[in-house]
């Protein structure tokens, strides 16, 4: 009779077992849900401001190339694609944290970031603001360095958000 009881119990542990795996939420990560809607075939445009006029192009590219790893679409030309983002990056602000001796030690970069998203079916603006925070160094050229790399990781965080945002529009959540 226990071998019986045990039995059953065992029965009824893999039918939720299976019914578990069967109903799962189907999660998938937002890149790809991205990819495999409508944003096959993606024209990227950049406006930047040029507040930092030497190290412009070389921030635009890398803007551009994490969008466009991160989403794993395939970039084409405006007039091929199936959806246009414009990425409108401009007023970085430096907010000083802390002093020492009258002069500013740590600062937070701020990125504002205007996404426009259009295909043939809507249009989405979605307003990003991240932050990063660096070290000031004594020497110049390590302080530029350090500055630039604030302003990547922040971007960084940017196309996180901006990636989580297209998974959700494109899910239909």
């Amino acid at each position: 009779m226990e071998g019986l009881c045990c039995m059953r119990y065992s029965v009824i542990m893999v039918y939720i077992v299976v019914l578990f795996f069967m109903s799962s939420c189907g999660y998938k990560q937002s890149a790809k849900a991205v990819r495999y809607t409508t944003m096959q075939k993606v024209h990227i445009d950049v406006k930047m401001e040029s507040k930092e006029p030497e190290n412009l192009a070389w921030l635009k590219d890398e803007l551009y190339d994490m969008v466009t790893q991160r989403m794993h679409a395939e970039v084409v030309s405006a007039h091929k694609a199936d959806t246009n983002i414009t990425i409108n990056y401009h007023n970085i602000r430096y907010i000083p944290l802390s002093f020492n001796a009258g002069y500013s030690t740590r600062y937070r970069v701020s990125l504002p970031l205007r996404v426009d998203i259009a295909n043939k079916k809507r249009r989405y603006t979605r307003l990003i603001k991240t932050y990063s925070e660096a070290e000031i160094q004594k020497s110049a050229i390590s302080s530029t360095s350090i500055r630039i790399d604030a302003i990547r990781e922040a971007m960084k965080k940017a196309v996180d958000q901006l990636v989580a945002y297209l998974g959700t529009i494109h899910s239909g959540v």
